[in-house]
């Protein structure tokens, strides 16, 4: 009997028309029916399952046609969540919500994903804000329990803030009592990828594929149950073996608090719900076993595989059951095996991974035999067990032989095993290395391989460290400053940029992507800066400058070769008596615009950057176990693990380690606010001061107030979130959020941003004085809370109807609130047009004008600034509704009416200031 307390949503998109399309989504999202409306599995109703997908509409002319958009989403909840009067209670105990297609994600969080919505386009970042409606819909107590699924990138176009859902069911705050299990198709800042790997050669999304794989087949639990928790332990085996170094990731699924038992398998499952068996050859395991008088008979055929078998409970062979075997081909359930041999013999330990795609007929693996300590299988006492990395901030996952998580650590585990075969994973970063382990019938102690893992620091131990670029850096960041300079109010700053994988050929690029940056002050900024000295070596790839500055922040810009009209930017803080080292390499450059080659091309990539804090005067921490230690912390808050705390004099070494170490322990809850606390106390008292990120931290430990508001920003992204949380937004000042804060990059750990050039200097004016023409004097001098919170033009429909064609004109210098408040308007002149039948308008008001200020407000923005863009985004509308018929007219003619006549010259005269304004 299906479940009618478990419902569904399954939106997915393959149709993009304003961005790229895809194939796999729907077919995700079909597969994923399956699943639910298996009664071995989901066992939903399949009146319980709504499913929005893009081919169920008709294709669309143009992006702002096209569907499905946020409004199908609020549609499929409130058929279920509203009343004619209001709100049901509690509904069910599971909902399944399932997203594909296009996605993004904002700079202030690990996760906070988007689904693009079909009308996405470049300057209308249109979205669904997943992980936020999975939140509203726990915080309302609709549901027990919530298993979010997103296959979506998350980082694909410019700078854009994920939105708060203007979808408000009523605030209940039961959070904490509802169970929500999240699994998302990419880490932050990366992308998901789809490939014709469906049974008939459909496109298939690689995370859905192996989530279901996940699913379908992770191990029970004693009562049978299959938990979230062993489907995202499960997850990471598969993954591992299937995609992890193609993508170089692992996708992020985090399990609930309290376990989700999904589905339970009956004690005489069919065969189908049990775990695949995979044929395997042992024909070397058997070899290796001369000794015991046992050869593979060349004269047997491998095939068929014989019959499945219960031949290895715990995942144990005996060696006499190898000898009793006719042909070295046996089916075994994937997992951990060992071979126990008699005596004191060494054991033979093997895996049986899991196929990539279960074909017939495909040649069985070959198990590779390690040697393991003989294995004492009359002794049944556990045993006490030490694994460690040479890395302190290694993350260490056990897996037992069947590939369920037994423990998790940094740097060092300690347990207690029973005896029997275990995997460790150790994972930094991006990157894992696997290695096998017995605990017998003695304490063990073991010390186990980490991965090697790249870095933009060619910090000694990483993977793309090259010896020659490491000891130039050292050696030119230990440049000194001028003895007659004063040192106790200047900092140092040395960016080191290189190219780790650059080999030359002959054929040098006359401007390198290891010299395309700059630095500068900030938007405002006045800081005095002096040129110390500057360098590249073309043949070895990098490009250096070292400078002195007073405190405070630079910013160091990038523009893309192609497109010179943007750049990227990267705040570099300065701090008194500190150097600040920037390290920098390449990537290969993203798909651009038709016309463009960029085959081969390569770009500096400041997602990837590498920031060190060293007094001034100390060598750089590129040779030292420090170094590598920081840089691998890097790494695991960029992916969101656990961050090892570096002792004080680690701390006062690596301030950047202590603020890694910092943040990740902010972000997995208030409980871990005594971590917080050691690492701000821990490092120098200039650089708790110096940095905002530290004063970010301090404000929420309670340490201090601000008298005066934070003039420099945050150098991570995660310390703006945190600012949002904290009274008067942690002390920054609001031109930094109008000026760097909206325009954060997606999916990056540092505070990047990316904007227009010409926005910069327009917002040296805070582009108040400029646009609204009322207020007087310096933008920064005005009071915002006493400014009067009056829209100009009035904020009504009859102010926007007439100038509708114009606003449906996006423009991607917009600003993300500029994009977020014009998709609002259009989606409420949208609703004027519901009465088909008639043509007649409905009458539909647009929100009260104090939602405006409040999605400002969202972002972080002030008054001020949310009436200047207003204004802004209303003239642009007019001038492209007052453009539209010249362009008419010139598409029906082929050319300008009249080009002598007043009328035209003024259209000429508007659409080229139009494209000067912002």
């Amino acid at each position: 009997m299906p479940r009618d307390d478990h419902y569904a949503i399954v939106l997915t998109i393959n149709r993009y028309p304003g961005l790229s399309d895809l194939h796999g989504p729907e077919n995700d999202g079909e597969e994923f029916r399956q699943w639910l409306l298996d009664p071995e599995y989901g066992d939903l109703d399949t009146r319980r399952i709504q499913v929005i997908r893009s081919q169920d509409y008709g294709v669309a002319a143009t992006p702002d046609d096209a569907n499905p958009t946020e409004k199908e989403l609020k549609k499929a909840l409130n058929l279920w969540l509203r009343t004619p009067n209001g709100w049901h209670d509690r509904i069910g105990q599971r909902l399944y919500l399932f997203f594909a297609g296009h996605g993004f994600t904002a700079g202030s969080a690990i996760h906070d994903p988007a689904l693009f919505s079909a009308v996405a386009q470049n300057g209308d970042t249109a979205h669904i804000a997943v992980l936020r409606y999975a939140s509203k819909i726990a915080n309302a107590g609709f549901f027990d329990e919530i298993i979010l699924v997103t296959d979506c990138c998350q980082d694909v176009l410019k700078a854009s803030q994920v939105l708060e859902p203007t979808w408000t069911p009523p605030d209940r705050q039961r959070t904490a009592h509802v169970r929500l299990f999240q699994a998302y198709g990419a880490p932050r800042g990366r992308q998901s990828f789809e490939r014709n790997i469906g049974p008939a050669g459909q496109s298939r999304g690689l995370f859905t594929s192996v989530l279901l794989d996940a699913l379908r087949s992770a191990p029970p639990d004693a009562d049978g149950w299959v938990t979230d928790r062993a489907v995202a332990d499960y997850f990471q085996v598969l993954w591992a073996d299937r995609y992890e170094q193609e993508t170089g990731y692992t996708p992020p699924l985090t399990p609930a608090t309290k376990r989700i038992r999904i589905y339970q398998r009956p004690a005489s499952a069919p065969a189908s719900a049990l775990p695949r068996r995979v044929a395997v050859d042992l024909s070397r395991i058997i070899a290796k076993f001369a000794a015991i008088d046992r050869q593979p008979d060349p004269d047997i055929s491998p095939y068929p595989p014989a019959p499945p078998t219960d031949m290895t409970p715990n995942g144990q062979l005996r060696s006499s059951q190898l000898r009793q075997l006719e042909h070295p081909i046996v089916e075994l359930t994937p997992g951990l095996h060992l071979v126990v041999t008699p005596g004191n013999l060494p054991d033979v330990a093997f895996e049986v991974p899991y196929p990539v795609l279960p074909a017939a007929g495909n040649t069985p693996p070959v198990a590779a035999p390690i040697d393991m300590p003989a294995l004492r299988t009359d002794e049944v006492a556990a045993q006490p067990v030490v694994l460690r990395t040479d890395n302190p901030n290694a993350q260490i996952t056990v897996l037992d032989a069947s590939y369920a998580r037994v423990s998790i650590g940094t740097g060092v585990v300690s347990l207690s095993l029973a005896p029997g075969l275990y995997k460790a994973l150790v994972h930094v970063g991006a990157e894992s290395a696997q290695s096998l382990f017995v605990v017998a019938d003695a304490p063990l102690d073991q010390r186990l391989p980490g991965p090697e893992f790249s870095a933009a620091a060619p910090v000694i131990g990483t993977s793309t460290t090259h010896q020659n670029q490491s000891l130039h850096a050292a050696e030119y960041s230990m440049i000194p400053t001028e003895p007659s300079r004063d040192l106790s109010e200047i900092g140092e700053v040395f960016v080191f940029a290189r190219d780790s994988s650059f080999s030359p050929d002959g054929s040098l690029n006359p401007a390198p992507p290891w010299r395309q940056w700059h630095l500068s002050s900030l938007v405002g900024a006045t800081l005095e800066e002096r040129l110390i000295h500057s360098g590249t070596d073309d043949r070895l790839g990098y490009a250096y400058l070292k400078l002195a500055a007073t405190a405070g922040s630079l910013a160091l810009r990038t523009a893309s070769p192609w497109d010179e009209s943007n750049e990227d930017g990267l705040v570099v803080p300065v701090i008194k008596g500190w150097r600040t080292e920037i390290y920098l390499d390449c990537t290969s450059a993203p798909p651009t615009p038709p016309m463009v080659d960029t085959q081969g091309a390569r770009m500096l990539d400041l997602a990837t950057a590498s920031i060190h804090l060293v007094r001034m005067g100390s060598a750089s921490l590129l040779f030292d176990p420090i170094g590598l230690a920081t840089e691998a912390a890097r790494a695991q808050l960029t992916v969101g693990r656990e961050v090892a705390v570096p002792s004080t004099e680690q701390a006062m070494a690596s301030p950047m380690w202590a603020l890694y170490a910092a943040l990740a322990a902010f972000q997995r809850g208030g409980q871990h606010i005594d971590t917080v606390g050691q690492c701000v106390a821990a490092v120098p008292k200039e650089i708790r001061e110096g940095l905002s990120d530290f004063a970010v931290l301090a404000q929420w430990l309670g340490l201090s107030n601000v008298a005066h508001p934070l003039r420099n920003p945050p150098a991570l992204a995660a310390s703006w979130s945190l600012a949002s949380k904290l009274e008067a937004r942690g002390g920054l000042a609001s031109e930094l959020f109008e000026e760097i804060g909206q325009w954060r990059s997606g999916g990056s750990l540092w505070t990047l941003w990316q904007r227009s050039v010409d926005d910069r200097w327009l917002l040296r004016n805070r582009l108040s004085d400029q646009a609204m023409g009322t207020l007087k004097g310096n933008a920064q001098g005005i009071d915002d809370a006493a400014t009067p919170q009056v829209l100009a033009p009035a904020w009504s429909l009859d102010t926007w109807v007439p100038v509708e064609d114009g606003l449906r004109c996006p423009n991607p210098t917009h600003s993300p609130f500029q994009q977020a408040l014009r998709r609002r308007l259009l989606d409420a002149l949208a609703e004027r047009h519901t009465d088909a039948d008639s043509g007649a308008f409905t009458t539909v008001s647009l929100p009260p004008e104090s939602d405006v200020f409040a999605l400002a407000a969202e972002l972080m923005l002030s008054p001020i600034y949310a009436m200047a863009a207003y204004s802004k985004l209303y003239a642009e509308a007019r001038r492209q509704s007052d453009l539209g018929p010249l362009i008419e007219w010139v598409t029906v003619n082929g050319d300008e009416p009249d080009p002598d006549s007043t009328a035209t010259k003024s259209k000429r005269s508007t659409h080229l200031q139009s494209m000067d304004d912002y």
